[in-house]
Order: structure tokens, then sequence, then C-alpha cells
């Protein structure tokens, strides 16, 4: 340690705290005979386990109620399909809208039991669906539809023994 910080510790040594005056004493020993309570104080560490629990709990609810992405049918590549499949006209991007869109499951398969990389065993199931989307044109009641294939790998954990 150096010679500074040796000296700051010895006069913190000898500070001692005042004695109380007369009146200050004379007013806790009547508190202290007539039975009354001071206000109850929070620690530290419990204002911090209840800041951490409320930012949590607004957190999940917000995580949970937030609406999910929207996913339009008539962004511009499908606009843009929609139109070169319409043939020799050309048709504006704002006319043709969407009508009807509907996930038909075709099947289901279960592949078993699989390992992951972490060491956990997991069921894997395979969704097999068609996508079907269909659009309108209002001025002239021209449709066109397109369907797309689309498979979904599933892992649902199982506990092995």
């Amino acid at each position: 340690m150096s010679q500074d910080l040796k000296e700051f510790e010895n006069s913190l040594k000898g500070i001692r705290p005042r004695p109380l005056s007369r009146e200050l004493e004379g007013r806790l020993i009547d508190q202290l005979k007539s039975g009354a309570t001071t206000p109850a104080r929070f620690s530290a560490p419990l204002v911090g386990l209840l800041m951490m629990a409320a930012v949590l709990l607004i957190s999940v609810a917000v995580w949970l109620y937030r609406a999910p992405p929207s996913v339009s049918p008539t962004d511009a590549h499908s606009v843009a399909y929609a139109t070169a499949v319409s043939g020799d006209r050309e048709q504006s991007v704002n006319e043709f809208q969407p009508v009807q869109a509907k996930n038909t499951l075709l099947g289901r398969i279960d592949e078993g039991i699989v390992f992951l990389n972490n060491g956990i065993s997991a069921r894997r199931y395979r969704y097999q669906f068609i996508d079907t989307v269909t659009w309108e044109d209002p001025s002239d009641g021209a449709r066109i539809s397109m369907e797309v294939p689309r498979e979904e790998i599933v892992l649902v954990p199982v506990q092995t023994f």
C-alpha cells in the first residue's frame, strides 16, 4: 500500500460517532416507551428482485400478446408471378386482390426417434402441406390460383430409457 492510503486509513480509524444530544435521546426513549413503530422499509435486494420480476412479467406479456407477422399474398413476387401468368394483357399491381388462402395437410410421416447434437432425444415428424392462394381481378372477374408444396419438420422431445 502506498503511504497516502495508509495515512487515509489511519485517519478513518480515528473517527468516532458523536454522542446523541439530550433532546434526540429523549425523543427516542419516548418513542420506544410508547411502542411507536417506524415505517417499514424495503431492502435494496428486495426492491431489485421486485423490479426484475416486474420487467420479466411485462416482457412475457408483450411476447405472448404481440401480433403475429402478417404475410400478405400480394407481395411484389406474388403479384409479379400473377401478372406473368395472366397472359398477353398487362395488369397493374393494384388490380389483383387476394380472395382465398388455404393450407391443406396432405399427411404426417413419423420418422422415429432421432438424437440431437446436445444429447437430447426427440421424435421427428414430417408434415406435408399444399398452400393455395387465389387472386381475383374485380374489374373483369379473372382469377389466378397458385399452389405451393411445403414441408415442415417438427421435433418433439421424448425421454428414452
